[in-house]
């Protein structure tokens, strides 16, 4: 943990971490961070407390969700984090219906086979994320603008 504070605390416009297994939802029994509360905290407070936003992705679910975890969900960070958990292109998919994350920044998780896209314009600020299904649709977009998120 003590590397990732280290270069969480170099220059920069935006931070994305990338973790195998999610971050930000605890409520599900499969793995993920929320096994490990005490390095779960304290890596949700080195993201929040930097120079930059962070961003987090994820995977290893056979689903899609967005997270985001506010400064009122915990006191000790700084700035809200935001999760995108992607599914494998291969795997088995179509569990965690009605699953529960009071996190999800949607009504519903995707449980298709999907990819996420993460574009950034530089010039605007503005950050624009979308899970889409083999075939390239989007299934769900997140759009946030400049001053938002950066």
């Amino acid at each position: 943990m003590e590397l990732v504070g280290k270069k969480l605390s170099e220059p920069a416009v935006l931070h994305i971490f990338v973790s195998g297994i999610q971050v930000i939802p605890e409520e599900h029994c499969f793995e993920r961070w929320g096994g490990f509360p005490h390095e779960r905290n304290r890596l949700l407070e080195l993201l929040s407390q930097t120079n930059a936003r962070s961003i987090v992705l994820s995977g290893d679910r056979h689903l899609a969700e967005a997270s985001r975890f506010l400064p009122e969900d915990n006191p000790r960070i700084n700035l809200d984090l935001i999760e995108f958990t992607s599914s494998s292109f291969t795997s088995r998919v179509g569990f965690g219906a009605g699953e529960i994350n009071r996190y999800r920044v949607s009504e519903e998780n995707i449980r298709v086979n999907n990819f996420g896209f993460l574009m950034m314009d530089w010039e605007t600020g503005n950050l624009t994320v979308e899970f889409r299904d083999q075939e390239g649709t989007i299934l769900q977009r997140f759009e946030f603008e400049e001053g938002e998120f950066l």
